[in-house]
């Protein structure tokens, strides 16, 4: 019957005329330049001056649009494409008896090759796939790598009944503190963080102001979800979004139920067990354990938006306007953002470009991404412009 239509007289001009729609959608309404939500200042200067990403038009793959299908596919692209990453292991025993595995890349680097600690999402390890193209191409880039590993993951037992949660950063403070003391003197420390690690390392900038700008020449955040509340309804909005949550709250599951160590504590495993969704799983394991009293004073807790003013820290922001986790009315670009260094950028279709990467002086681009599957490939050279960067200004 497919066939039979293009024996028709009108199925070529209707076919052709299709296509015509779908380019004039594809050129007036996908295609846009990002959009750059800055503080007035020397850093908004510097990359409007040198980072000519800003300025260019945003050029989706026309066959997979959208942020839902564009997640899908990279994920599975990446699964099996990128391999595994041979690191150093290290275990980093916690003042509170926990430990939690710190993962090294350094192939090719000089003892002065600048640092960068990369913390991952929910349940995300140094053997996911995206982690694994980060790391792979901030190593490629000149960076030493850092993959932070949460409690109970990475390979590492859960040793004690404490897991990580939300914007609870003190495992996070330990990992900078310990590693800028194992870096040679005048390396350069830098920290990124994917999607619901931003909101530990967003706390910590804020939080620990002084200790971070001790440590931390700069930071990155790639999706962060400024207001967890907002972003937990998007996930739970049919199709895809709720699939997607289901399919990470099975993975959650599977995980939370081989550590034996929380049937012997004061946890309510058996009720974690049930969550269905993210935010249900929240609820159980915060708000029905007593650590906060109801899901939407967690919610607040952990809120961005209010936490960008006490940021001193360079720091770069890089959004979807369609990401899942965090749709772009959650985004903060109506307020005024405090600091001279939060920068958003935000795409119609949730894919990045890379930006530009800086040796001494002189900027040089790096190239475009070409597939939209990669959307988090090669983001951490934009890290490495900023360590390089902004320095004592």
């Amino acid at each position: 019957m497919f066939f039979e239509f293009f024996d028709s007289p009108l199925a070529w001009p209707t076919f052709l005329a299709a296509i015509n729609i779908y380019f004039i959608y594809y050129f007036t309404q996908v295609v846009k330049r990002p959009r750059l939500i800055c503080a007035s200042g020397p850093f908004e200067n510097f990359l409007v001056a040198n980072v000519r990403t800003i300025s260019e038009k945003y050029w989706p793959t026309f066959w997979c649009l959208g942020g839902g299908a564009q997640t899908l596919v990279a994920n599975t692209i990446r699964q099996w494409t990128v391999p595994k990453v041979n690191y150093r292991k290290e275990i980093l025993k916690l003042k509170d008896g926990g430990e939690l595995g710190l993962h090294w890349l350094e192939d090719g680097c000089v003892e002065n090759s600048p640092c960068l600690i990369i913390i991952p999402g929910f349940i995300g390890e140094s053997q996911t796939e995206y982690m694994r193209s980060l790391v792979k191409t901030a190593n490629k880039a000149g960076l030493r790598v850092v993959s932070y590993n949460y409690r109970g993951l990475g390979g590492v037992a859960l040793k004690t009944a404490r897991l990580y949660t939300l914007n609870c950063y003190e495992d996070l403070s330990e990992v900078i503190r310990h590693v800028h003391g194992k870096l040679p003197n005048g390396c350069k420390l830098g920290c990124a963080a994917v999607s619901l690690g931003t909101l530990m390392l967003g706390a910590y900038l804020a939080d620990e102001k002084e200790e971070a700008n001790k440590y931390l020449t700069a930071a990155m955040m790639i999706s962060p979800p400024c207001d967890l509340k907002l972003g937990m309804q998007s996930m739970e909005r049919p199709y895809f979004n709720r699939f997607f949550n289901y399919a990470i709250m099975w993975e959650v599951i599977r995980k939370f139920g081989s550590y034996d160590i929380l049937k012997k504590s004061n946890i309510d495993l058996d009720l974690i067990l049930t969550s269905n969704t993210i935010s249900d799983f929240i609820d159980k394991m915060l708000v029905k354990s007593s650590l906060f009293p109801s899901l939407d004073v967690c919610y607040a807790d952990a809120k961005l938006h209010n936490k960008f003013e006490n940021i001193s820290t360079p720091l770069l922001c890089i959004c979807g306007a369609d990401d899942i986790f965090q749709p772009a009315d959650a985004l903060p670009l109506a307020e005024k953002v405090g600091g001279l260094f939060v920068v958003y950028n935000t795409w119609r279709e949730f894919s990045l470009n890379t930006l530009l990467k800086r040796y001494s002086t002189k900027m040089v681009p790096f190239k475009r991404l070409k597939n939209n599957w990669a959307y988090l490939i090669e983001l951490s050279e934009t890290i490495m412009m900023l360590i390089n960067i902004y320095v004592g200004n």
